[in-house]
């Protein structure tokens, strides 16, 4: 429980960090920090924040497709996510939805054919 709390609040971190340097701003005007330098989140600010996984491990998790089928939709541009260098993040929960959205029409144009 306590590394999926930590890998949480390192994601954000991260996400963060992203955010500052790519608007050129200083990433500590984007933070609150503690007496240890710790990063301080509520559990409404980490809940609202994105879910940022590589393309390996949004594979694993339930629901999603297979990595082969995740890297196609990178390749096709059609994945939501950013890249860090060479390294694809996946933002876990819009791809969730775009996949859910689509089933859904897919199935409303059966329906309606």
């Amino acid at each position: 429980m306590q590394i999926e709390w930590f890998l949480r609040h390192l994601n954000q971190f991260c996400l963060k960090y992203h955010i500052a340097k790519a608007n050129k701003t200083s990433y500590h005007s984007l933070c609150k920090f503690d007496q240890t330098n710790f990063l301080v989140l509520n559990d409404a600010e980490a809940e609202s924040m994105a879910r940022y996984e590589t393309i390996k491990k949004a594979s694993c998790i339930p629901g999603m497709p297979k990595e082969s089928a995740i890297r196609r939709l990178v390749k096709q541009k059609r994945c939501p996510g950013w890249y860090s260098g060479s390294r694809f993040y996946v933002n876990v929960d819009m791809l969730l939805e775009q996949l859910d959205r689509q089933s859904r029409e897919a199935v409303a144009d059966q329906e309606g054919a």
